[in-house]
């Protein structure tokens, strides 16, 4: 989900020989990350659980506020390790189900909006990339004010 591309405008701008990719389901939201974005970052219109690319083919995979979208986590985090070549890298920043604030709006959420599917807590996004054969697994969650918080997991696909 990389929504109106302000993470790859970002990445873009520190890392300006990085070949970056964007993938979002909303054509809405792809048609404001091509008005921010350089003509060299490649955008495309798909979901989580069936990423446009060839095997093996990245580096790294970055979600940032968009696993709580994703109808199917497990299904979502297997096709990021299958475009991901060995030893590469996944980072995922979401909400964290482990603070209560986060619970209530998720509450909130599940009942009036129909684009928002769940969020999860520390040892459930930990469970699922391990059971998607991710290694070197670490999750991390912090506030980011008073009520708000959230968590950051990283993991490496299994070398070849």
């Amino acid at each position: 989900g990389c929504g109106t591309g302000v993470l790859l405008e970002a990445l873009s701008i520190s890392v300006p020989d990085a070949k970056l990719s964007g993938v979002d389901p909303s054509p809405e939201m792809l048609e404001v990350a091509r008005k921010r974005l350089r003509e060299t970052v490649l955008l495309k219109q798909s979901q989580a659980e069936s990423l446009p690319f060839p095997d093996a083919s990245l580096e790294v995979v970055v979600s940032s506020s968009a696993f709580h979208y994703f109808r199917d986590p497990q299904g979502a985090l297997e096709e990021m390790a299958r475009v991901l070549r060995p030893d590469g890298r996944l980072v995922i920043t979401d909400w964290c189900d482990d603070y209560f604030a986060c619970r209530l709006l998720d509450l909130w959420l599940r009942l009036f909006n129909r684009a928002h599917f769940r969020t999860y807590g520390k040892k459930q996004c930990r469970r699922f990339l391990e059971q998607a054969g991710f290694t070197a697994v670490r999750v991390d969650r912090y506030r980011i004010s008073r009520f708000w918080g959230l968590m950051t997991a990283v993991g490496r696909k299994r070398a070849a």
